[in-house]
């Protein structure tokens, strides 16, 4: 009978108390670092290191990916204090790229896209011709890219509703 225990599946030469000095001596100068960035001000820089790991999570972690998303529809706040970009918007590419990722790792079949997609392919399309023949086309860009966001949404959602449960698995 073989006994299978943390140790045996370590190296021989493998020292603890070595790994253990390693590891708190990585979170001591990592905590350093973002105390020395929050003293400089570099706010930008330490929010994105504190997020690569949550974002990390989110991508690997599908369930989270939507949930987030789920919270995050309720947050009216913009990324920057000029501009169009929202919270929303940012948490609705994190579930696109968790889909998409889903979809380049995972093995299974392809589910033929909802009906409801036609609609938002029909918008698409009226507000790519409304830009052509108005008044001012450029006036139509933000609208196009906002539906198709939506677009990628819908069906990084309706991708990844299978991961929650049988009853959420829409047959269109």
């Amino acid at each position: 009978m073989l006994e299978h225990t943390l140790t045996s599946a370590l190296p021989a030469d493998f020292n603890r108390r070595v790994f253990l000095i390693y590891i708190a001596a990585f979170l001591a100068l990592s905590i350093l670092g973002l105390g020395y960035m929050l003293y400089k001000g570099k706010y930008i820089f330490l929010g994105l290191i504190l997020a690569a790991p949550i974002l990390i999570l989110l991508l690997t972690q599908p369930k989270l990916a939507v949930l987030q998303y789920i919270c995050m529809l309720f947050v009216n706040q913009r990324v920057f204090a000029e501009g169009p970009l929202l919270v929303a918007d940012i948490s609705g590419l994190i579930v696109v790229m968790a889909a998409l990722f889903d979809f380049l790792f995972s093995k299974e079949e392809l589910r033929q896209p909802p009906k409801l997609s036609l609609n938002f392919l029909a918008l698409l399309l009226i507000t790519f011709l409304t830009g052509i023949f108005g008044f001012s086309p450029e006036a139509a860009i933000r609208p196009f890219g906002r539906i198709l966001l939506l677009l990628a949404i819908f069906l990084a959602i309706y991708r990844l509703s299978k991961k929650f449960s049988p009853q959420l698995c829409i047959n269109a």
